[in-house]
């Protein structure tokens, strides 16, 4: 591997750091830097590795990428969609093991900030297989949004299955195109 390509890497990750060190993508980012950065180390140049460790302390504090996807769960996944879902991807990736625990704060319905396109952005993830297969949770948080979200055409019923909750209406659109 050549010099450049990490400090290259290393340049686009603390441009991003100093325009917002908080937010959800820039984790996702470090985070995989950072398990890179460990796999890569030995067969660096020490020149290289001690530049990179140096540039990259204010950022990662010492810490690994284990223990920054836990802070970030425990702090800005606490309060935002978006924030959960980012850091629960992250996590389910480094410890596939705990892949059931990201799933349960991804797929939460309780973020003040909780809106439609980012329960399709959450829906799409699941779906795209960033957890694995689960299928009976795509079916369940599908359920979840329609409750939330009743007029949202990502979340209404398979055709299949009849959608108790406007059944009125549906009659009456029924009726109203028969007359």
């Amino acid at each position: 591997m050549f010099p450049e390509k990490p400090l290259l890497m290393l340049q686009s990750v603390k441009r991003a750091w100093r325009l917002d060190s908080g937010h959800q993508h820039l984790h996702d980012c470090l985070l995989r830097f950072h398990v890179w950065l460990d796999a890569a180390r030995p067969g660096l140049n020490q020149h290289v590795a001690a530049v990179l460790d140096s540039e990259t302390q204010q950022m990662m504090q010492g810490r690994s990428a284990l223990q920054m996807a836990e802070q970030f769960m425990s702090c800005a996944a606490q309060s935002s969609q978006a924030a959960a879902l980012w850091g629960a991807r992250a996590l389910a990736r480094l410890v596939p093991e705990r892949t059931q625990h990201a799933l349960a704060h991804a797929t939460a319905m309780h973020y003040p900030d909780l809106t439609i396109e980012g329960c399709v952005e959450v829906l799409d993830s699941l779906k795209e297989g960033d957890f694995g297969s689960c299928e009976n949770e795509i079916e369940q948080y599908i359920n979840a949004c329609h409750t939330k979200f009743p007029y949202a055409l990502a979340f209404k019923p398979d055709a299949g299955q009849p959608d108790d909750s406007h059944s009125e209406d549906t009659t009456l659109q029924t009726k109203e195109v028969a007359n």
